[in-house]
């Protein structure tokens, strides 16, 4: 679901906060860019604003160990359309204040457990 070769991800020195997404500029990127975050099970937390006004993203899959998406995250991504999590019934993922705001496409968010926001 990935498309790894044209962006990189920031994360904390213990892989538990992703703080920055990094579109490569020196690639051609396509658009309707598919991320899947699945393959970090260390990452709880996506930093304020750490993928705001990505033109590019269609697609996000989230891993069962994220516990907190920070405010802004995804503001402004105004090509996202889908945001899937994994998980089950016992996790909880606190969403907080404006994370998709301005996310004109976003279709349909898939969550498996208790969502707070």
């Amino acid at each position: 679901m990935s498309d790894a070769e044209n962006y990189k991800f920031v994360f904390s020195e213990n892989d538990k906060k992703l703080k920055l997404y990094i579109r490569k500029f020196d690639s051609e990127v396509k658009e309707n860019q598919k991320i899947d975050l699945t393959s970090y099970d260390k990452l709880e937390t996506i930093t304020e604003s750490s993928f705001a006004n990505e033109p590019d993203i269609s697609e996000i899959k989230m891993p069962s160990s994220l516990q907190t998406i920070e405010k802004e995250a995804f503001k402004n991504c105004r090509s996202l359309k889908v945001v899937q999590f994994e998980g089950n019934e016992n996790s909880e993922l606190t969403i907080q204040f404006n994370v998709f705001k301005d996310c004109e496409k976003l279709d349909f968010v898939n969550n498996y457990g208790n969502v707070v926001l």
